[in-house]
């Protein structure tokens, strides 16, 4: 890297899991298989204790629903596993060339 960190575009995903807003929509590990497939190299996991001692992934304070963070771990290996997506990033205005 031989620019300031501004003109690179980091592709990441906030919020994942969600299938919708993050009060009260559903969660699903398939979403991170989406966007990792689509070049999203770097995706938040919530991850909490389950009430059977498991390890699941929701957001916290809300009413979305959970998932088992084993399916997160599968989705996850799969599309690392599969050739992402590749294209442009979207233009910024004011990023060097």
């Amino acid at each position: 890297m031989d620019k300031p960190l501004s003109a690179y575009y980091i592709r990441s995903s906030h919020n994942t899991f969600l299938t919708g807003n993050q009060i009260y929509s559903d969660s699903s590990a398939d979403l991170y298989r989406r966007a990792l497939t689509m070049g999203v190299r770097c995706v938040e996991i919530d991850i909490f204790d389950s009430p059977d001692g498991g390890l699941e992934v929701y957001h916290k304070f809300s009413a979305t629903t959970r998932v088992p963070f084993r399916s997160v771990l599968e989705a996850t290996r799969e599309a690392a596993s599969s050739r992402p997506v590749r294209g442009p990033p979207p233009s910024r205005p004011g990023a060097a060339p």
